[in-house]
C-alpha cells in the first residue's frame, strides 16, 4: 500500500511509457529573448538607407541532458539554431526524469528547462 502511495506521489501528470530496447529522443528547444534594435545610421549601404538592424546573439554552447541529476549528454543546436536533440539508447527499465540545461555562455545566462517523465517497461 505504501509503494502504491509513494508511485501516485511521484508520478507527473502525464509521461511516456516506452519498451525496453526502443531509443528515446530528447528534443530541446532554445530560444534566445528575440530582441531587434533598429539604429539610424546615415552612411550605412543598407537596402533601406540609413537603418540598420542588429537582433539577438546566436546560442553558442551545445545543450546538455540530464536523467534526474545524472548528466546524460549534449546534443548541438541544429542548423535553425534553437534545436538539439539527443537520441539515447539502451535505457534501462524504470521511471526516468529528463531534462535540458543551456549552460552559460559569453551573453546568456545558465537556462534549465523541460522535465519530461519516460517510463520504460520490459
Amino acid at each position: 500500500m505504501a509503494t502504491a502511495g509513494v508511485k501516485a506521489l511521484l508520478q507527473p501528470r502525464s509521461w511516456t511509457t516506452v519498451k525496453t530496447g526502443l531509443a528515446v529522443a530528447l528534443n530541446a528547444v532554445v530560444q534566445p529573448v528575440m530582441s531587434r534594435t533598429t539604429y539610424y545610421m546615415p552612411n550605412s549601404d543598407q537596402p533601406k538607407p540609413g537603418l540598420v538592424a542588429i537582433g539577438s546573439p546566436a546560442l553558442a554552447n551545445p545543450t546538455r541532458f540530464y536523467d534526474g541529476l545524472r548528466f546524460v549528454g549534449t546534443a548541438n543546436l541544429d542548423a535553425n539554431g534553437t534545436l538539439a536533440t539527443l537520441k539515447l539508447s539502451n535505457v534501462s527499465p524504470g521511471l526516468h526524469l529528463y531534462s535540458a540545461r543551456y549552460p552559460k555562455d559569453a551573453i546568456y545566462n545558465d537556462l534549465t528547462f523541460g522535465l519530461i517523465a519516460v517510463y520504460v517497461t520490459r
